[in-house]
């Protein structure tokens, strides 16, 4: 890993999942000197999605199920396109990928995202409402 508390560093990724229709390369804030190897994903159901400009893994996704992480803070004001990948969180569905992640009847807008991060810290009964909305099926 790399000592990278509260830096930003250029990614590039698949395309797929959490990172679908972004820019390949963009910056991410990172809070953490931890990191995978890619010697310790071989026997696993995880691969590679996104790597950070000095190729440190920054992102794993489940080969079958609907499952991915980032080594990132794609909530962090300096991270660029982090509510589209929100977004995309928001929109993966189903238990597999086969499935159909990234089609959705519920489409959550990048500003309703960040509407919610405003209020996380400040006003946690506006957030459930946000949550309860998008569990509704609510269009923003």
């Amino acid at each position: 890993g790399e000592i990278r508390h509260g830096k930003t560093s250029v990614m590039h990724h698949d395309g797929k999942g959490v990172f679908h229709g972004l820019p390949h390369l963009f910056k991410a804030t990172r809070y953490h000197s931890l990191a995978a190897e890619e010697a310790t994903l071989a026997n696993t159901d995880l691969v590679v999605t996104c790597y950070s400009e000095t190729g440190i893994i920054m992102g794993v996704r489940h080969k079958e199920k609907t499952m991915e992480g980032v080594q990132f803070h794609p909530e962090s004001i300096l991270t660029e396109h982090g509510l589209d990948m929100l977004n995309n969180f928001l929109l993966l569905q189903g238990g597999t990928w086969q499935e159909g992640s990234n089609t959705s009847l519920l489409h959550v807008s990048a500003e309703g995202i960040h509407r919610c991060l405003q209020v996380v810290d400040s006003n946690q009964d506006a957030l459930h409402r946000f949550v309860d909305d998008i569990r509704s099926g609510m269009r923003d």
